[in-house]
């Protein structure tokens, strides 16, 4: 009779337990929410404040010197938005956000090494290699805009 009240009260606070632990998946994609949104609110906030020269990097006239500042500024930009991007890979999506969400990340990702070659090429001054990287990762981070906006995530667009 002892072992029977023993082993009851054993499935009794396993039960409790497991009823009691956790949160529901509601609570979970909400937290999951609130973190990616804080991640991605800090650094888009760092790449705001990034100065870039008035210059037009494709411009004939533009200086060897202004281009390469132009290509700096574009490399903080990228190294932000990097930096985004690892953490939110961090994060835990639920699984129903998990597809998107890693849409979300790939395309941020090839965006950022699209700009990178475009930045490289500026500051190389190798003007006619900067339009076509920078347009298309433009196009993917319209895209990646896209996807967190469906996700819930404006601020990670």
């Amino acid at each position: 009779m002892r072992s029977s009240i023993s082993g009851l009260a054993i499935v009794l606070a396993v039960l409790v337990a497991v009823a009691g632990c956790g949160q529901s998946a509601k609570e979970r994609r909400q937290e999951f929410l609130v973190e990616a949104r804080t991640v991605c609110s800090h650094f888009a906030t760092l790449q705001n404040e990034v100065q870039f020269p008035s210059v037009n990097p494709l411009a004939a006239s533009t200086t060897h010197a202004a281009r390469a500042q132009w290509g700096l500024a574009l490399d903080q930009i990228i190294n932000y938005g990097r930096q985004q991007v690892r953490g939110l890979q961090k994060l835990k999506p639920p699984k129903d956000l998990k597809p998107r969400f890693g849409e979300l990340i790939d395309t941020k990702t090839a965006a950022y090494d699209e700009l990178a070659k475009g930045a490289d090429a500026a500051k190389r001054n190798h003007r006619a290699e900067i339009e076509q990287p920078v347009s298309s990762a433009r196009k993917k981070l319209a895209q990646a805009s896209s996807v967190a906006k469906a996700l819930g995530l404006a601020s990670c667009g």
